[in-house]
């Protein structure tokens, strides 16, 4: 399909300028003689170069997605593992949107993945922030430190930070305000 290889050029070819350039110093017209695309094209599918890095971003996350839901073998109690993985595989990717300061991208991602819109009413539009923000803070902190633990280290710390905080909640709920 045109669409699929024009995007397949574009994000490649971007990620590989963004290796030693930074997103302000390119161009479009850079960009689409480096994928071997006519700028019509380009405007066709992208608004920005930032749109590029957000599509990217999406189809990343939603291949995880469907490849997650559709295995058999995956539990609910993997989920955040199979995402480490998901983000330790693709660590090119995401460590140039650090390098770029796209960071908001992966909030973005997360956000539309977890369905976090302005339309829902509070009690879930904030159920869902939590979820998306304590997600992208581990992710953030992660990559910031160099991606030195494996997906199952940091799943077991997740459920362990998790028990925690459920377990203060208790506390609190059960301790006498003066």
């Amino acid at each position: 399909m045109k669409e699929q290889y024009i995007e397949i050029q574009v994000s490649e070819a971007l990620i590989k300028l963004l290796q030693t350039n930074a997103l302000k110093d390119i161009t479009v017209k850079e960009l689409c003689n480096d994928a071997q695309i006519g700028r019509a094209s380009f405007y066709r599918y992208y608004t920005s170069l930032e749109d590029v890095l957000n599509k990217k971003a999406l189809f990343l996350i939603q291949s995880w997605g469907y490849e997650f839901e559709q295995n058999p073998n995956s539990m609910p109690n993997q989920v955040f593992e199979s995402l480490f993985y998901h983000f330790k595989e693709n660590q090119a990717f995401y460590s140039i949107l650090y390098k770029c300061g796209q960071t908001q991208v992966i909030v973005d991602t997360i956000k539309n993945k977890l369905g976090l819109h302005e339309n829902l009413p509070n009690s879930v539009a904030y159920g869902k922030s939590y979820f998306t923000y304590g997600i992208f803070g581990w992710i953030n902190e992660w990559i910031l430190r160099g991606m030195k633990e494996e997906p199952e280290t940091l799943n077991h710390l997740f459920f362990e930070q998790t028990q925690i905080i459920s377990n203060t909640i208790k506390l609190l709920n059960n301790s006498t305000v003066l």
